[in-house]
């Protein structure tokens, strides 16, 4: 360090009142009219102060936390912040009147670091858990998480909202692509190694202007920047400090970059000239550093509770730290050479097409080396960004499965049982297990996963599993029979180069492998290549039971109000017929966080927004919502959906009470399930009505799935039938003791059996309703004459030429006539009038089932 410099002191404020984990974050919106910005710190103590910039020496707000608070983050739109605690939660609070809002999300392990994203929407939260969460605050929730090293010490959002820089307690410094979770690049001792029990962190921190360099804390007192895209490292700080560096931020106008260390100092670098300007002494070692958003002036927080405010950083003569930046500001040899103001203009036109689309918070940002003259000196530069609420596409997705949380995850988990993996030091431990060990009693024998499985599925006859591709090998599908009959019956794929598993599914017969070039694989379960059929968009997912398969993909783009516009596509393998093609239906904005078939074989979906939908035939095809999880649900519960059934009118679920999927217990301990009722959202009313209209909608909703003609659904569709009938009666016995004859008729209409009518009749005798009765007995006329019909239509008619049986319309068929009935009723003429492709006699025949899922 250059002697000649004087090294100065700031304004120190005692802040709080326990050494520990401390931190600030400055608001960086419009100012208030007297005050200045708000400034918010937090500490040790588990007290939140609230300062305005023009006298940080008194808060003008307090919050007590009643946890020890390790980290903050001021969203930039000014409305409120974050604050991590040592009980592990995440929690928004409103400013500036510090009112708590409610819990956006809880780690297993404490939580150190937040970052928010230049809009202010989303939030970056990381810690002792080794994964990254991005929370979108206003809905309050986790959209993605992002595998990252354990001891997650220092997280910034890139300003173009595009990756994520990121430091770890052992030295590791990565960078992230926020949208698909992918490590761009990762460098071991990279950044400042440290004791992760220590009360500090090492924070990166981007350069304002479009993120072209990331600034890194390095262990031996240097600084490293990394270039953007090529994430070479370029040019490093060196000779400030004596100790290693924990915290580095970029000023406003990315001119002057400060650092802080062991050393108790914090060090202002001239960024273009790579030369030191000032250098302040701290009375201990800095954990939280910030600049004003638009003064010339720098604050930081130490680990003993002190809040240290530095006025007058650069010295008069320089541009300070906050101003615009116009042609003079720029070194002419220095790394930001050609990027002026005149290269682009100094005018900002909201119409201009250069601007692009920020993929992670759907703004408009400046394009990457335009810098921008801003007359308003209210406005920032790195805040010119202008709304536009496009989302981003949804990722794929493995439906059941979870995220790697201290090791281990389900890979797997479905009304069969889970597919659970622990992570080993140089290799992963995969292990199956049955819910009911009384249909699989042979033990699946442990796996040694040396490929790095992320992707994994169990079926009734096996297992299939997936891993992405590496530096030694492409990404591998892997499957393991449960009883094999003989050798070598699992066997394992090398997909080609550049092709990436994205999502797999296993039937009785078969295997599905998604990839991210739009393409389906299908093998059978001995490793056999039947079929490889593209989609028309990016594959989310796929998913199979039994003999049914499925996959959902993209449409088109998200919509400007956030909603994703995704296809499913559904087969029958053994005939390779497509069974249904429809789009699906989402929540307003949400995304889809399973999809599956029912016990029965129907299409379910479900959402982030905890809607579960199920599509019927009906209407030519329609999504009907069977179940809200916030009707159910008690405080910031999630319920994890894996299995549905409509016979049992239930949902199977795991209730998470701090997490929004399920965490693999330690030991051979088992998650709890939860079975919660089906519940359709119909309109409030009389309480005995309304119940009795939902069972006849359950029970109409059952046997639009079931097919009249399969063995299979006989017993399921004699119980709905019979479940359909008693709803029915009980409905419309309601509606007579509430005097409303013409309802209860429109009831009676849709009574499947003889018995139910009967039942009606004596009801309507009961009630001494004289209109109805005669209504219900020409009802029950009209189902005479269809059973006789159909009694016709079944009758056998004897043949002594070919010995064999026939009906008597099969003759009439064959004949091209009409024919007498030998009972001598008189002949009725049948004309068929269905839609191609259905039951010609459907007409006939409604009474049988008028819900019955029509066979082409």
């Amino acid at each position: 360090m250059d002697s000649t410099i004087q090294k100065r002191r700031g304004k120190v404020h005692h802040a709080h009142g326990a050494a520990g984990f401390c931190d600030v974050s400055f608001s960086t919106c419009l100012p208030l009219e007297e005050g200045g910005w708000h400034a918010v710190t937090c500490g040790a103590d588990a007290k939140i102060t609230i300062r305005l910039s023009k006298n940080m020496e008194e808060a003008v707000g307090s919050v007590d936390a009643k946890d020890a608070l390790t980290g903050v983050a001021v969203s930039p739109l000014g409305d409120r912040f974050c604050v991590a605690d040592a009980s592990n939660y995440v929690k928004v609070y409103s400013l500036p009147d510090g009112q708590f809002q409610d819990v956006v999300t809880k780690f297993v392990l404490p939580p150190r670091c937040l970052s928010f994203s230049p809009s202010g929407m989303h939030l970056a939260a990381g810690g002792d858990d080794d994964m990254i969460k991005m929370i979108d605050v206003g809905a309050k929730k986790v959209f993605k998480s992002i595998q990252s090293g354990a001891y997650v010490r220092g997280i910034s959002y890139d300003p173009e909202s595009q990756f994520l820089a990121v430091t770890c307690a052992d030295g590791t410094f990565a960078v992230y692509e926020i949208a698909s979770g992918k490590v761009m690049m990762k460098k071991k001792k990279g950044s400042t190694r440290m004791d992760p029990t220590a009360p500090n962190r090492v924070v990166p921190s981007w350069h304002p202007d479009g993120g072209q360099l990331v600034a890194v804390p390095k262990g031996d007192g240097s600084i490293s920047l990394y270039e953007r895209l090529s994430w070479e490292e370029t040019d490093e700080l060196a000779g400030g400090h004596d100790g290693p560096v924990h915290c580095v931020a970029f000023c406003p106008n990315g001119l002057y970059l400060a650092s802080s260390a062991e050393d108790s100092k914090v060090v202002v670098w001239d960024v273009n000239e790579k030369r030191i300007l000032e250098v302040c002494e701290l009375p201990g070692n800095a954990c939280g550093l910030a600049w004003h958003p638009k003064d010339n002036c720098l604050v930081c927080v130490t680990e003993g509770g002190d809040l240290v405010e530095w006025d007058q950083v650069i010295s008069d003569g320089l541009l300070g730290p906050g101003d615009a930046v116009d042609d003079g500001g720029i070194a002419e040899n220095g790394p930001y050479e050609g990027l002026k103001d005149n290269e682009y203009g100094s005018d900002l036109d909201r119409n201009d097409d250069t601007f692009v689309v920020d993929d992670d918070d759907g703004m408009l940002a400046v394009p990457k080396k335009k810098r921008v003259h801003v007359e308003d000196p209210g406005v920032e530069r790195h805040m010119k960004r202008f709304h536009s609420s496009t989302a981003p596409p949804q990722q794929p997705f493995q439906p059941s499965s979870t995220d790697l949380v201290m090791g281990r995850r389900y890979l797997s988990y479905n009304s069969l049982g889970c597919i659970t993996l622990r992570s080993e030091s140089d290799h992963n431990i995969v292990e199956v297990n049955f819910h009911d060990t009384a249909i699989h009693r042979r033990r699946i024998p442990l796996l040694n996963d040396f490929y790095g499985f992320t992707m994994g599925t169990l079926g009734t006859e096996g297992a299939l599993y997936a891993s992405p591709s590496s530096d030694h090998s492409p990404s591998t599908v892997v499957f393991r029979p449960f009883e094999p009959w003989s050798a070598n019956t699992d066997w394992t794929v090398g997909l080609p180069q550049g092709e990436e598993a994205c999502s797999v599914a296993v039937g009785d017969s078969f295997c599905v492998v998604a990839n991210n070039l739009r393409m389906i694989r299908l093998f059978t379960l001995a490793g056999l290549q039947t079929n490889v059929i593209s989609t028309p968009g990016d594959i989310v997912c796929v998913f199979a039971q039994d003999d049914a398969f499925g996959v959902v993909y993209h449409a088109g783009n998200p919509t400007t109000e956030g909603d994703q516009i995704l296809d499913v596509q559904t087969y029958q393998f053994s005939s390779g017929k497509r069974e249904i093609e429809t789009r699906i239906c989402l929540s307003s904005a949400a995304q889809l966080a399973w999809i599956g078939f029912t016990d029965e074989r129907a299409l379910a979906t479900y959402d982030s927004e905890g809607i579960l939908r199920v599509f019927s035939p009906n209407f030519g095809g329609s999504w009907t919502p069977i179940f809200d999880a916030s009707k159910e649900r008690k405080g910031s519960e999630i319920f994890w959906l894996f299995s549905v059934s409509l016979a049992a009118n239930e949902v199977q679920c795991i209730v998470c009470a701090d997490t929004v999927e399920p965490v693999v217990p330690s030991g051979s301990a088992r998650p709890v399930i939860t079975a919660a009722p089906l519940q359709l959202p119909l309109v409030p009313g009389d309480t005995k009505t309304a119940q009795s209209e939902a069972n006849m909608m359950r029970a109409k909703l059952l046997l639009s799935q079931l097919d009249p003609t399969s063995f299979q659904d006989s017993d399921i569709l004699a119980e709905s039938e019979s479940a359909y009938d008693r709803a029915s009666l009980s409905l419309f016995k309601s509606l007579l003791e509430q005097d409303r004859a013409s309802r209860a008729l429109e009831v009676a209409r849709r009574m499947l059996s003889t018995n139910a009518l009967e039942g009606a009749l004596r009801l309507a005798n009961h009630f001494n309703i004289g209109a109805l009765i005669e209504k219900i007995e020409l009802l029950q006329e009209e189902q005479r004459m269809d059973d006789q019909q159909l009694d016709w239509m079944d009758k056998p008619i004897y043949d002594s030429q070919t010995q064999l049986g026939t009906t008597a319309l099969d003759t009439e068929l064959a004949q091209g006539g009409q024919t007498q009935p030998e009972n001598g009723e008189p002949n009725m003429s049948v004309e068929p009038t269905a839609p191609s492709g259905g039951n010609p006699f459907a007409k006939i025949a409604k009474r049988a089932n008028p819900f019955a899922r029509k066979k082409d």
